[in-house]
């Protein structure tokens, strides 16, 4: 029987990612008429969204599975690079290793979007090489800022002109200085650009284009084998080939393995290459097995192209394909476990339908009487409840070794199955201020036994107009209690 697959915590886990950063900005509405100046239709646009695109779709993707991150790469000294960054750093991602060359404006790419088709797309950008200063920044920024606590390189290559090749070679560098994963999603028709990465994450296409460049498209042979020939040659030790609806191959020297794709309903393509290769090298940085990382980067895959536009992975996303797809189902057939990203757009619009949204928090090892009291008064104070897990390593630094005793995703899947209960997401801070901060919930809840200065957000969440509720408090009972009286009960055995 295969052992269930499960998504460990990346707390603790530091990414460097490097590469071509932009700004995605989507105008949404309705088409109601042609224009009278050209056949074209007019679109009414009601509401704008501002995303980070490329390697920053990346770098928010490995944030949100729970990474530390830093980002090197390229933006203007402009209002685009302005917003890029601040959607970057509200997400906890360091921006020091932005590099600012004069004149070189933001990626900036603008889609227009009616009853979620993409009616148009216009793109502002300078995709000319790197100048000599900027690389020589970027350089000097890899060599004297970045040290020996990186967990994982890696490199999203758009072709926009941050991945010089003297920088890449940099990155492989460190990568076998230091003993850690290069993973690099490849757009260049050369891999040769690429050589002594650990892993690549092409597409077919991308795949093909790249055997065509170098003289190795033979008719009748598989992909896969294709691919096998083709890292050997460059020092790549494999190579995570996507094929959309065919799934994932696994390929090195010994030859490939492949992971078939499951049944979905997909929306939209765009971004499922960043979650996989966000995904796989989250994974590989924390030390999960080559198989196991590219197992969760399928699903993390899976999950994207079920969103429409570009979205970054999180944790509840590959959670519920985990699930749904891998082994034993979990206690509840559609969880409603969701990462930050998914779970504000959620709360947006329960607050948009007039909904009042009520935020708690805890660690909720073993759930008893008292949690489930509490939570279905905090469920009183509004129509939607949101409860906030800390992670198992949150747990376990807050509470010491030995806890939690039970896992994050089965308290998450329990707490998620109560009736009272319409939203999870798990944390991995030690307290759930960021998660606060971007959801912006209407009313934040605690037990009785904290007094309102002690609520974690009593201050933030009056800027909105929100409130801080105090709930009734159980007394004697608790999950350390009764883990105590356990201890207690087996030792005198």
């Amino acid at each position: 029987m295969k052992e269930r697959l499960s998504l460990p915590s990346f707390d603790g886990v530091s990414a460097l990612v490097v590469g071509d950063f932009m700004l995605d900005k989507y105008f949404s509405g309705e088409v109601e008429r042609v224009s009278p100046e050209a056949p074209v239709p007019v679109v009414n646009a009601s509401t704008e969204e501002f995303r980070a695109g490329g390697a920053g779709n990346v770098a928010v993707g490995l944030r949100n599975l729970g990474c530390d991150v830093t980002v090197v790469g390229l933006v203007g000294d402009d209002t685009p690079g302005e917003r890029l960054s601040t959607l970057l750093k509200e997400r906890g991602i360091n921006v020091s290793g932005f590099v600012s060359p004069d004149g070189r404006p933001t990626t900036l790419k603008i889609r227009l979007i009616s009853d979620q088709q993409h009616i148009a797309r216009i793109d502002r950008e300078d995709d000319s090489a790197c100048s000599v200063n900027g690389e020589g920044d970027i350089l000097s920024f890899l060599d004297n800022e970045v040290g020996s606590g990186v967990d994982v390189i890696v490199v999203s290559d758009y072709l926009k002109g941050a991945v010089t090749e003297r920088i890449f070679e940099k990155c492989a560098e460190m990568s076998k200085r230091l003993g850690i994963p290069c993973v690099v999603d490849p757009k260049s028709e050369s891999f040769e650009k690429y050589e002594g990465a650990t892993v690549i994450t092409p597409n077919r296409l991308e795949l093909n284009n790249a055997l065509q460049h170098a003289g190795k498209h033979k008719e009748g042979a598989h992909i896969a084998e294709r691919g096998q020939e083709l890292i050997r040659g460059l020092n790549i030790e494999m190579m995570a080939l996507t094929c959309g609806d065919e799934g994932i191959y696994l390929i090195d020297e010994e030859g490939y393995h492949h992971e078939a794709a499951k049944p979905r309903e997909v929306y939209d393509v765009s971004g499922a290459g960043d979650a996989v290769t966000a995904t796989l090298g989250a994974s590989l940085g924390a030390g999960v097995s080559d198989l196991d990382s590219v197992r969760l980067a399928k699903y993390a895959g899976g999950g994207v192209v079920e969103k429409m536009g570009t979205v970054p992975v999180d944790r509840g996303m590959v959670e519920r394909q985990l699930s749904r797809f891998d082994g034993v189902h979990s206690l509840i057939e559609e969880s409603s476990v969701y990462g930050s990203a998914e779970l504000a757009s959620i709360v947006e619009g329960w607050k948009d339908a007039g909904e009042k949204v009520v935020f708690t928090n805890g660690c909720f090892d073993i759930i008893h009487v008292g949690h489930v009291s509490y939570l279905y008064e905090a469920k009183s104070l509004g129509s939607r409840l949101v409860v906030a897990l800390n992670s198992d390593e949150s747990v376990r630094r807050l509470k010491g070794d030995g806890r939690p005793v039970v896992s994050e995703s089965e308290r998450a899947s329990i707490i998620a199955s109560l009736e009272c209960v319409d939203a999870v997401s798990i944390f991995g801070e030690d307290t759930p201020l960021t998660l606060i901060e971007t959801i912006k919930p209407d009313v934040v809840a605690k037990g009785g036994d904290y007094d309102e200065d002690e609520i974690v957000g009593h201050r933030v969440i009056k800027k909105w107009g929100g409130e801080v509720a105090s709930l009734s408090y159980v007394e004697g009972i608790s999950s350390s209690k009764i883990i105590e009286q356990l201890q207690g009960k087996h030792e005198s055995k």
